[in-house]
């Protein structure tokens, strides 16, 4: 990232329900890093009935800007005891994201611009929780000391490419890193994007291996993780 001083962001990614670890609370695990801006990257939770305990938990970050995009398991609910996911309708959806909304900024195919250590930030986040609801940014990108997009899934990137956005960070989840992942290698349909960064002309571009699990109860090869970046000055 362009040096900018004393500037510190967090990403975290993909909790699916899960709080805390071994060595404590996601977000004092967080407090812990005094973030000025705090990146949520999708799937709160794969159970809806969790999602008021992640959210709880969430609120506990001391940071006043705290962004949200939606991942895909906020389209889809695989409630305990169900044998196949469900489908939010479009309103069920929406109301899940103005409860989110109470607290934390959501970024539906929307941009926020914040001005932090002296630094401007544009901050665009896509909606791809579900595939073809990505959209531009009508005006383009405005300009900014920093440009940062969200989304949840790294399929965003060839939008992204096709549009020849340029940006200083893209950040996204999703993947898991594999979630399980032997002899280094990963088995997924997402195994072509790297976890952590991927070559791009236009900016960093990062793929986070996120906090939860899904589908297995754990992950192996592939541990959870918190992105912290920095900017500082010279």
């Amino acid at each position: 990232m362009p040096q900018a001083r004393g500037l510190r962001a967090v990403q975290i990614s993909d909790l699916h329900g899960r709080t805390h670890f071994l060595n404590g609370r996601i977000s004092d695990r967080v407090n812990a890093l005094e973030p000025d801006v705090v990146f949520v990257t999708g799937d709160l939770a794969s159970d809806h009935a969790d999602l008021e305990r992640v959210l709880a938990e969430l609120v506990r970050i001391r940071c006043p800007h705290v962004l949200f995009v939606a991942g895909n398991y906020e389209r889809e609910d695989a409630a305990k005891g169900r044998t196949r996911k469900r489908t939010l309708p479009e309103q069920e959806y929406r109301t899940l994201l103005e409860r989110i909304g109470q607290q934390m900024t959501v970024l539906v195919n929307a941009g926020v611009t914040l001005n932090l250590n002296g630094q401007t930030l544009y901050i665009y986040g896509f909606d791809n929780a579900r595939y073809g609801d990505e959209r531009l940014p009508a005006a383009g990108l405005p300009a900014a000391d920093l440009v940062i997009l969200l989304a949840h899934s790294p399929n965003i990137i060839r939008l992204v490419q096709e549009a020849d956005l340029k940006f200083d960070a893209l950040l996204v989840g999703h993947t898991h890193g594999g979630q399980v992942r032997l002899f280094g290698q990963a088995f997924d349909e997402y195994r072509h994007f790297q976890a952590g960064r991927n070559p791009t002309a236009r900016g960093l571009f990062y793929v986070n291996r996120g906090l939860g699990t899904s589908r297995l109860p754990f992950r192996l090869g592939t541990p959870p993780e918190i992105l912290v970046l920095e900017a500082s000055g010279p």
